[in-house]
């Protein structure tokens, strides 16, 4: 499931997806104050879920992600949306 901040004039949607919570909600915290929107995931099978729905505008992915990998979902990120 996603966490979802939504500032009033929004520069994108940035993709945050790591394992670990408290890295997740720094960078929410750093991003919504630069004025981006964000949606945060904890593994990647979570944010490619969720990529029929969204349209990043740049994505923070932790490599080293447990289940697929972090390569595995940029490799499919990157195919959805070169």
């Amino acid at each position: 499931m996603s966490e979802q901040n939504l500032p009033n004039e929004s520069k994108g949607t940035v993709l945050v997806v790591d394992d670990d919570h408290s890295f997740r909600v720094l960078l929410q915290r750093w991003l919504t104050n630069a004025g981006y929107t964000t949606e945060l995931f904890a593994d990647g099978e979570s944010c490619l879920a969720a990529l029929g729905q969204l349209i990043p505008a740049a994505v923070c992915l932790d490599l080293s992600l447990p289940g697929s990998g972090g390569l595995a979902v940029l490799e499919t990120l990157r195919a959805h949306q070169p």
